[in-house]
């Protein structure tokens, strides 16, 4: 009598396993993704009116590439002017690379809250769209 039920539950433990996804491999939390490419960056900068900032940008390839990265900056309001360089470039496996966002605010800027979309793409590999919020401060006249 026991046979049977056994039998059954594991013909139920291998039809719900397919329904789980139980097909693929379960990712190692930390090891997984240990040999894809990753970009780096502070996603919030505070800026005053007037004042020019930067940001670094670091790309490590690890075991991913060649390919050709392109970083473009999209959204930018009036009264900030921002750029990146290098902002294309071919990246190899087992390489880090660095860029710069340069970020100027004019002096007429309001202050407040603006958002900026970094996209970033690494051709084969990945490709992205991230933000950077830039808090443009109150400067009293002197």
């Amino acid at each position: 009598m026991r046979r049977p039920f056994i039998l059954h539950l594991a013909i139920m433990m291998i039809i719900l396993s397919a329904f789980i996804g139980c097909s693929a491999p379960t990712p190692v939390p930390g090891k997984s993704h240990l040999s894809m490419a990753r970009v780096r960056y502070d996603d919030s900068i505070s800026i005053k009116a007037g004042e020019t900032k930067s940001v670094d940008v670091t790309l490590e390839t690890r075991k991913s590439g060649p390919g050709q990265v392109i970083y473009e900056i999209s959204r930018v309001p009036d009264g900030l002017d921002v750029s990146i360089e290098p902002s294309q470039f071919m990246a190899y496996p087992e390489t880090v690379y660095h860029s710069t966002i340069t970020i100027k605010a004019s002096p007429e800027l309001a202050p407040g809250e603006y958002r900026l979309l970094f996209g970033e793409n690494f051709e084969r590999v990945f490709s992205g769209v991230g933000h950077i919020k830039v808090n443009v401060e109150y400067m009293p006249s002197p």
